[in-house]
C-alpha cells in the first residue's frame, strides 16, 4: 500500500524556524534596550563632566558683557553688568561703601588720608582715548578731591586727574605705589560746588588734555604709561572725613 506524503517532517522544520526567529528577536530587542541604557546613562554623564556638580548652565543673555558701540565704552550704571567695585570696604585708612543703582553713590569716612579707585574690569584697555564722566561732590568735606584714572595699568600704575569743589584741579602720577605730582593744584573758575561737573581727558600719545564742564583747563606730556583702561578715584585728606561722590555717565572711546 502506497503511502501517503510524508508532511509531519516538514510542520518540524517550519516550528524549528519559528523558533530560531522567534529567538533572534528577543536578542535584538535585548540588544536594543542595552543601547538604549548605555546611551542614557553616557547622556546624564555630560553635565556633570561639563559643568561641576552643582551648578547651573548660564545663558548667553545673561552673561555680562561690556556696552561697545562705535569704538566706545558707555556706562550708565543701571546695574553692575562691568564688573565695578561694589558693597562695603573696611581697612585701617577707612571705610566706603559703593552702591550702583542708577548712579555710581560712594559714601567715604576717612580714619587718616584716603583715596579709593575703581575701574570696571570689563573696560577696554586703550592708548590715545578721550574719557568722560559726569561727576559730582554731593557733600561732605570741602577739599575732597573726585575725578577720573586713566591708562590704569593695575592699582598701583595709573595717572589720574582729579578736582576739588573749592575750584582747583590737579594731575598725577602713580608708578610702583609711589606718587608723583604732575600738575599741582591749579585755581579754576570751572568747577560747579556741590553740583555735577563734566570732566574730560583726551590721550594722545604721550600728551594729555584736561576739560572741565567743556573748557580746556590744562596739558601735560609724560610716558610712563603707555595703555590701559580708565576708571574712577577719589581722596579724602584728614581722619575724620567724610564725604558722599555719585558718578554717571562714564564712558571710553578709543578714535
Amino acid at each position: 500500500m502506497e503511502e501517503k506524503p510524508q508532511t509531519q517532517p516538514e510542520a518540524n522544520d517550519r516550528k524549528e524556524i519559528y523558533i530560531i526567529i522567534a529567538v533572534g528577536v528577543i536578542l535584538i530587542a535585548c540588544i536594543c534596550c542595552l543601547l538604549a541604557v548605555a546611551g542614557y546613562a553616557l547622556y546624564q554623564d555630560i553635565p556633570t563632566t561639563i559643568f561641576p556638580q552643582g551648578s547651573t548652565k548660564v545663558n548667553v543673555a545673561d552673561t555680562p558683557v561690556p556696552v561697545v558701540q562705535d569704538n566706545a565704552f558707555i556706562e550708565s550704571f543701571n546695574s553692575n553688568r562691568n564688573g565695578w567695585t561694589e558693597g562695603f570696604y573696611e581697612d585701617e585708612y577707612g571705610t566706603v561703601d559703593y552702591t550702583i543703582n542708577g548712579t555710581y553713590l560712594w559714601e567715604v569716612v576717612a580714619e587718616q588720608g584716603v583715596n579709593q579707585k575703581s575701574w570696571a574690569t570689563d573696560a577696554p584697555l586703550v592708548e590715545d582715548f578721550i574719557a568722560t564722566v559726569d561727576a559730582t561732590h554731593v557733600s561732605g568735606a570741602e577739599d575732597a578731591s573726585y575725578g577720573i584714572i586713566f591708562r590704569v595699568v593695575d592699582a598701583e600704575n595709573l595717572y589720574y586727574f582729579g578736582i576739588s569743589d573749592v575750584g582747583y584741579y590737579y594731575a598725577g602720577l602713580l608708578e610702583n605705589g609711589v606718587w608723583t605730582t604732575l600738575i599741582d593744584w591749579t585755581e579754576t573758575t570751572t568747577i560747579n560746588a556741590n553740583s555735577s561737573n563734566a570732566l574730560k581727558v583726551v590721550g594722545a600719545g604721550d600728551q594729555f588734555t584736561f576739560y572741565v564742564n567743556g573748557t580746556e583747563l590744562d596739558s601735560l606730556s609724560d610716558s610712563t604709561h603707555s595703555s590701559g583702561t580708565a576708571g574712577l578715584a577719589m581722596e579724602l585728606y584728614d581722619a575724620g572725613d567724610r564725604s558722599t561722590f555719585e558718578f554717571d555717565n562714564f564712558t571710553i572711546e578709543s578714535p
